[in-house]
């Protein structure tokens, strides 16, 4: 959170109960090099989309 117009500062002044989650992806380059590390990216992802009315209001979720 570098600046106030930031990614992460919106998250945290801007984020209610109802907010749906912003998904990170923790290392683009190895989800790039890795077809493991992509296939858990994606499971991830993929289990998240199916909760998503829990995942409500969480602000940020790191892949994986």
């Amino acid at each position: 959170m570098k600046d106030a117009d930031s990614l992460e500062a919106t998250i945290q002044t801007r984020n209610t109960p109802t907010s749906l989650p912003v998904f990170t992806i923790a290392n683009v380059p190895h989800l790039q090099a890795s077809k493991d590390y992509a296939e858990r990216v994606i499971e991830k992802l993929l289990d998240s989309l199916l909760r998503i009315e829990a995942l409500r209001g969480t602000g940020r979720l790191y892949l994986p």
